[in-house]
């Protein structure tokens, strides 16, 4: 049962996606990544406008438990105008980040000629950026905003308690795609 003993998930550690990845399970001090992406608005004080841009950041999971959140242990990968990425979409912005993720996978020589391995463990987001990451629909203006819950906006605005029972079902989910024409 999930609460005792060995079957305890505390830690990213404790997942199935850190056990089985090959990289990790090869070499216990491979460097561990979690990227996070994050929308943020700033005002051009030029002009007065409100500007979207979209970090990207990385976190070295290696580091105990309790250093991970310190500002001092998150890293800014890059900061684009989310203008750019609605014109090339957010692909063209992710390959780079991959690419050197890729790098790390093959190894990098260090000046003791020890070969550092590493690799991301997931990427993860605010809704806004998880839902571009997604390619769902980003705006959360519909009146059940919700993937998970049957409750339309208004309830869930003012609801301090999530009820369980107002949980989608896959079965429910199912349905639901199929009635919007998906597979």
């Amino acid at each position: 049962m999930i609460g005792e003993g060995d079957d305890v998930l505390k830690d990213c550690y404790d997942g199935s996606l850190f056990k089985e990845n090959p990289i990790i399970s090869a070499d216990p001090e491979a460097v561990t990544l979690l990227v996070y992406a994050d929308g943020v608005n700033f005002v051009d004080t030029a002009s007065n406008r409100p500007v979207k841009f979209t970090m990207f950041y990385f976190h070295v999971l290696n580091l105990r438990r309790e250093y991970r959140s310190s500002l001092c242990s998150i890293n800014l990968i890059m900061a684009v105008d989310t203008i750019l990425i609605d014109l090339y979409g957010i692909d063209e912005f992710l390959k780079p980040i991959v690419e050197e993720v890729k790098v790390l996978q093959e190894g990098i020589e260090l000046a003791n000629e020890r070969i550092l391995q590493g690799t991301a463990l997931g990427v993860s987001g605010d809704n806004a950026a998880s839902h571009a990451l997604g390619r769902f629909k980003e705006g959360f203006t519909a009146n059940r905003a919700c993937r998970r819950r049957n409750r339309k906006i208004d309830e869930i605005r003012c609801a301090y308690v999530d009820d369980l029972s107002l949980w989608r079902t896959p079965e429910e989910h199912d349905i639901q795609v199929e009635r919007l024409g998906g597979s």
